[in-house]
């Protein structure tokens, strides 16, 4: 080793070594943070590999980053090196030592270990945040899942590198089943790919399931509807059994069928005046516990009678809800 350091002295006394070993850059100037302690997943490190590095000039900062420092030799798993060689390799390289300014400790101590390559389920962890803050909704209360392998179609060269950052964009749309958007992934601060890529959403919610055939006009009771908690694809009702009994069949179903309350209807119904009509402006009021939360700009998209549930759409949004009319005009809803 200090035949070695010998040496590369001997080297670097001479310019015209110096410049026999690589171009010097005349351009930028780098901060390199040298860590005392690192993971590396190749035998042979480059300063990339182990160095924090911050330079106004990108083509500087490449070269350092491709500058092979260390070799750690087979059956070991651990090497270290001082940050003074650490300068002398770079000058090696062809940087001149008014470019670059290396800080840390005396010594990194590197250590070799398993290449943390990208999976599948570090996308759909990615999704699932994502998904959380577009929709609003706890983890737990959804599922959110790629609908085709992702690592497997990317080309070898990116999903053998380790260390890759996914990134998944923001949905144009807040909605429940497939939903495509836009997946990156990054190394450090390197944009390596970018795929428009395809999700199944999921959200847990209170669903009404027909337990026998159902006759039009045959009245709901417990006998033959059920509520259950079920990851469905798409924005339910989420009634409560008030909302069910008391009130008949609009229509033929067969066993096992999600009911919405648009399947149903009160034995009173036609006695009762309509007091929201399609495509009319309605008053919207969310109501969680004693919060009442009131919509700016909402639109009926059917007509119906106080106490009859239906579909709205926010205007700010686009998003398409259910609620129960209140009053002319007047919507509620439950979150």
């Amino acid at each position: 080793m200090l035949f070695r350091y010998i040496m590369l002295f001997g080297i670097l006394a001479n310019p015209l070594c110096v410049s026999a070993w690589g171009q010097i850059s005349h351009r930028g100037f780098a901060r390199i943070v040298v860590p005392e302690q690192v993971a590396v997943t190749n035998m042979k490190v480059t300063l990339g590999d182990i160095a924090d590095i911050v330079c106004n000039d990108a083509a500087l900062k490449k070269q350092l980053q491709s500058v092979d420092i260390a070799d750690i030799m087979p059956g070991e798993h651990f090497a270290s090196i001082s940050t003074s060689f650490i300068e002398i390799r770079l000058r090696l390289a062809g940087v001149h030592s008014n470019q670059f300014n290396v800080t840390g400790g005396d010594v990194c101590q590197m250590e070799l270990v398993q290449p943390q390559l990208l999976t599948d389920r570090d996308v759909e962890d990615a999704a699932m945040k994502t998904f959380q803050q577009a929709l609003g909704t706890p983890s737990e209360d959804l599922r959110v899942r790629l609908t085709a392998p992702f690592v497997n179609s990317l080309p070898t060269g990116i999903k053998q590198r380790s260390g890759l950052r996914v990134e998944v964009a923001m949905p144009l749309r807040e909605r429940l089943g497939q939903v495509s958007t836009m997946v990156r992934l990054w190394k450090d601060d390197e944009l390596v790919a970018t795929r428009s890529t395809r999700f199944d959403v999921l959200k847990r919610q209170t669903v009404a399931v027909t337990l026998v055939s159902l006759r039009k006009e045959q009245p709901i009771s417990e006998n033959n509807i059920r509520l259950e908690t079920r990851f469905v694809d798409t924005v339910v009702d989420e009634p409560t059994p008030e909302d069910l009994f008391a009130r008949v069949s609009n229509k033929n179903m067969r066993p096992g069928e999600l009911v919405s309350l648009n399947d149903l209807k009160t034995t009173a119904a036609i006695t009762r005046p309509i007091v929201v009509n399609s495509r009319d402006t309605v008053e919207v009021v969310a109501i969680k516990g004693r919060l009442r939360v009131k919509l700016r700009t909402a639109q009926a998209l059917q007509s119906g009678r106080v106490g009859d549930i239906i579909q709205f759409k926010n205007v700010d949004s686009a998003s398409i809800r259910s609620g129960r009319i209140v009053g002319p005009g007047s919507i509620e809803i439950k979150i």
